[in-house]
């Protein structure tokens, strides 16, 4: 067999083995209008006083006006469970990371009272995956609990001419789910133990929040500091009415290496062809 034909033939395994797989899964959460409510809450603090007052406004509001759905999405490649060997139990937690790092990713989307929003998050700020099945807590008590946790702001400062901070800002966003279900069913994929199912009586809820923090600060002639605070939240808490679960077919992509690796082969198909119809005897 001559030498481009020997290559030919090792592609396949060239292919097989410098080939990247990916898994995803997707859990998908829509929640109930009845039993729903937001929290719109406001307050200001003075670090002088020592006194937090409260907006009018703060408390619970909305009730039974408010619907939604989150859906989270698990990148297998990048998901560990700390405690693969323990069968029944699996957790997952991150802090930091940078991009393209994330193992979930969430979209939320809530139709309330305030209007439409929709929070996309990249698990680049914090994600936790909790779970513990019936069977490990002693045949009842089966949970889970899943959170996707960004910040739409990182914190920021701002400092007078003497290096001193005048204020800080720091906002963020988060999409949580949380489900007392004694039917969660946790099995392995990739190795990795993962939720799989739920019970038909599916129990829990969704929790999205936003959060927005300013702080300002001020000097006096000797120098001692003192601040205000401001703060504007919103919850959002939604029973779950429905869920699904995706698991994506594993997907084969060839990295760059190997696509090369493919055009130099058909490349050396082609010179054998030429060659040959060169060297041919004519007829």
């Amino acid at each position: 067999m001559n030498g481009p034909f020997r290559l030919l033939t090792a592609l396949p395994i060239v292919l097989a083995a410098g080939s990247v797989n990916a898994a995803l899964v997707t859990y998908s959460f829509t929640g109930a209008t009845a039993g729903s409510h937001q929290f719109d809450a406001s307050s200001s603090y003075d670090s002088v006083t020592r006194q937090t007052v409260f907006s009018p406004t703060y408390g619970p509001q909305a009730v039974n006006a408010v619907s939604g759905s989150v859906a989270f999405t698990l990148d297998l490649d990048r998901y560990t469970d700390e405690y693969a060997s323990t069968d029944g139990f699996a957790f997952a937690y991150t802090g930091p990371l940078s991009a393209g790092e994330a193992w979930l990713r969430s979209t939320a989307t809530v139709n309330g009272f305030w209007g439409n929003e929709t929070l996309n998050t990249g698990g680049m700020v914090l994600s936790n995956l909790y779970g513990q099945t019936a069977a490990y807590n002693g045949g009842s008590g089966g949970y889970l609990f899943l959170v996707d946790e960004v910040e739409f702001q990182p914190v920021t400062y701002t400092y007078d001419d003497q290096g001193r901070p005048t204020s800080r800002r720091h906002a963020y966003g988060q999409s949580m789910i949380q489900i007392d279900d004694d039917g969660l069913v946790l099995a392995k994929l990739n190795g990795q133990e993962l939720p799989t199912g739920f019970s038909s009586a599916l129990g829990g809820s969704i929790n999205i929040r936003t959060f927005d923090e300013l702080i300002r600060y001020s000097y006096d002639a000797d120098g001692t500091q003192t601040f205000t605070s401001d703060t504007v939240s919103r919850s959002t808490f939604l029973p779950i009415a429905s869920w699904r679960i995706d698991f994506s077919d594993v997907l084969t992509v060839p990295e760059p290496g190997a696509l090369a690796l493919f055009g130099i082969g058909w490349a050396a198909l082609g010179w054998r062809c030429r060659r040959t119809q060169r060297t041919s005897p004519s007829t």
